[in-house]
């Protein structure tokens, strides 16, 4: 059974040099490697094996139990944010709430530019403090907004205008846009329009509580995250080496 687990293992982590090698083909200039995860047994539940937590693992990488890799988890964002763009200052502004029987609180915001309305949404009440809005920033010339349902850059939704059935984790990274994309049931982590590395079948992103450590982690020439095929986790890293230029 031993030898079994050792030659599995090894074919998995012979599938990642190859993929890190399919990732170097397709995008020179980012690195992209994969370590294959044991998962403890105490683990394999259905909850756990869609957010695992870090503890799941018995053999996670150095850069993964790294205390000072800090890195930026996307948790939220205050119902007050705002950013000077070309001059004008967008914000953000709680509209109102709306009780519903047996159902999460609706919540209802404004995009504010100078103080005019330019773009509404609702959105459920999530577990903590204005974790409703993940993301709320600016981007050359546009404004770019994601909540737990769809990313929203000048009032219209990014996914669908880049072909997307969704994305989430939207982000720049050395300069250049990177987001995952979900599409009939597959995630792809998407870096300046060019997919990097294999496609999962689960990413752990806008976990809370244990789970929490397990969301994407940015780094502003990379991130790390826990990708699942099937049943097999991975911890995926990638770096991007220069900035675009603009």
């Amino acid at each position: 059974m031993a030898t079994g687990k050792r030659m599995l293992f090894s074919v998995i982590a012979l599938t990642a040099f190859i993929v890190q090698a399919h990732a170097h083909e397709r995008m020179t200039d980012v690195v992209y490697n994969e370590h294959p995860l044991e998962m403890l047994e105490w683990c394999k539940n259905a909850e756990a094996m869609r957010n695992p937590e870090p503890g799941c693992f018995r053999n996670l990488p150095p850069e993964a139990r790294d205390p000072t890799k800090i890195g930026h988890i996307a948790h939220g964002v205050p119902y007050d944010s705002h950013f000077i763009l070309n001059g004008s200052t967008f914000s953000l502004h709680l509209v109102g709430r709306q009780r519903r029987p047996k159902k999460l609180e609706l919540m209802k915001f404004a995009v504010l530019r100078n103080g005019r309305e330019v773009y509404r949404f609702k959105t459920e009440q999530m577990a903590a403090v204005s974790d409703e809005i993940k993301a709320f920033f600016a981007q050359d010339s546009s404004w770019v907004l994601e909540t737990a349902y769809e990313v929203i850059k000048d009032g219209k939704n990014l996914g669908t205008q880049l072909g997307h059935e969704k994305i989430f984790n939207y982000h720049l990274m050395a300069g250049r846009p990177a987001y995952f994309a979900i599409d009939k049931g597959k995630i792809t982590l998407i870096i300046d329009g060019k997919p990097i590395g294999s496609q999962f079948d689960g990413v752990v992103h806008y976990a809370c509580c244990g789970p929490y450590m397990c969301n994407p982690k940015y780094f502003p020439d990379g991130i790390t995250f826990y990708g699942r095929r099937e049943e097999q986790w991975y911890f995926g890293k990638v770096q991007v080496q220069g900035n675009r230029e603009p």
